[in-house]
């Protein structure tokens, strides 16, 4: 399919063109493991993401570019925090409307519990 080393890092992008002239044939990175290309001195994140490429071709994906500003590896997605720290994540109440009647009715239940209660300790039974 007219695969070069050169084209092929090129191609799956992230910087890794710059070794071209550190792994220097197609055999030599196809056949390298990780200590390899770390002893050719070749980054962590680099020589993960050419090992992973190498995998993909191998079992028949053509090599194409992933911008890494579009991964869906990120982490930090706007308002996560917030929805973290909510009671009940990704719950808000306009949304359902029968669960505030629910929550209301759990904390008169709640209510009622506590008063209980302070009868009973008030009485001597706690």
């Amino acid at each position: 399919n007219g695969m070069t080393l050169e084209r092929f890092l090129k191609t799956i992008g992230r910087g890794c063109e710059e070794y071209v002239s550190t792994v220097e044939t197609w055999e030599r990175l196809f056949a390298a493991r990780g200590l390899d290309l770390k002893d050719m001195g070749v980054p962590v994140r680099e020589r993960r993401y050419m090992m992973r490429w190498c995998n993909h071709y191998r079992n028949g994906a053509e090599p194409r570019f992933i911008s890494k500003l579009k991964s869906k590896a990120r982490k930090n997605r706007p308002g996560m925090e917030k929805r973290r720290r909510q009671k009940y994540p990704g719950y808000a109440p306009y949304m359902f409307p029968e669960q505030a009647s629910v929550d209301q009715h759990g904390e008169q239940f709640r209510e009622r519990l506590r008063e209980r209660r302070d009868e009973a300790r008030r009485s001597g039974l706690l």
